[in-house]
């Protein structure tokens, strides 16, 4: 498969580089996830790569069948389709067992609303534009890790993205709001807490260009 052709031509480079008289160290080997074919075989070859990342902008095109470069098709695009989230918690469950760290990159991981579901899947590295940041800073703060890994659990079998998208938007603080978005309160009709205590997140690693890392604990 594709993981074996990879892990063959970085061992040749390894043997070229020695060749040469080059010293060189350790290099974790890992993968993008971007085609549904990739996540339901992830338990195949986990085990022999260090990571992995979901790369939602094309695993979100090839799931719906939705080509990015159609502006007709844009109203299907929404990364909160049960479907994505049922592949990401595929992904989720395989790297558990093989023991390697997931992480998404993509759109979906700047809109606060949907990294409320990735939190609530159990994604704790999260790589968007620098932009996306004090959103989704915003957003995690403010909502128990509990209460997104029920509603996650609950996303999973809702019949639409907007019923999905409803449901996350309802535990969003209004600072962390999307521009448009309507002032709902929460799914279940409580009100929404002045405070609580959030799911902790830190900066793990931030480039000068235009994407940055965050790290959810």
């Amino acid at each position: 498969g594709d993981v074996d052709l990879l892990l063959r031509l970085a061992e040749r480079a390894r043997a070229e580089l020695t060749a040469e008289g080059l010293e060189i160290g350790p290099a974790a080997i890992g993968v993008m996830l971007e085609i549904p074919s990739a996540v339901l075989v992830a338990d195949s070859y986990f085990g022999r790569i260090d990571f992995a990342s979901l790369g939602t902008n094309d695993l979100l095109q090839y799931t719906l069948a939705v080509d990015r470069g159609n502006a007709s098709l844009e109203r299907y695009r929404d990364p909160l389709h049960p479907s994505v989230l049922r592949s990401v918690r595929l992904a989720v469950e395989a790297a558990a067992r093989a023991g390697i760290e997931l992480s998404v990159c993509g759109e979906m991981a700047g809109d606060p609303a949907a990294a409320l579901a990735l939190c609530g899947l159990g994604i704790r590295s999260l790589s968007m534009a620098a932009s996306s940041l004090p959103a989704v800073r915003r957003a995690i703060r403010v909502v128990q890790l509990t209460d997104l890994e029920k509603a996650a659990e609950a996303a999973l079998d809702e019949r639409s993205a907007a019923a999905v998208r409803t449901r996350f938007e309802g535990l969003l603080g209004d600072g962390a709001r999307p521009v448009g978005a309507s002032q709902r309160q929460p799914a279940d009709g409580s009100p929404r807490p002045e405070s609580t205590k959030a799911t902790r997140a830190s900066i793990a690693s931030s480039s000068s260009g235009p994407s940055a890392t965050r790290r959810i604990s």
